[in-house]
């Protein structure tokens, strides 16, 4: 399925998964977001992809 013309690009609704490490978040990235009704969707991105450095230090309680 193509974009149409001046269709905003795409996002996807979450970061890139890992499920490779028993345990551990699959993701530690998330997208910053706030309703708004006038934006397609009813979401006003705020903030793009991004990893809080208290999320990149987190160890998982089944984290192996």
């Amino acid at each position: 399925m193509s974009a149409s013309a001046g269709a905003p690009p795409r996002r996807d609704l979450v970061a890139a998964l890992d499920f490779s490490k028993p345990g551990t978040p699959a993701t530690r990235q998330v997208y910053a977001a706030t309703p708004d009704a006038t934006a397609d969707g009813g979401v006003r991105y705020v903030k793009p992809l991004f990893e809080a450095p208290e999320a990149k230090e987190y160890v998982a309680p089944h984290q192996k």
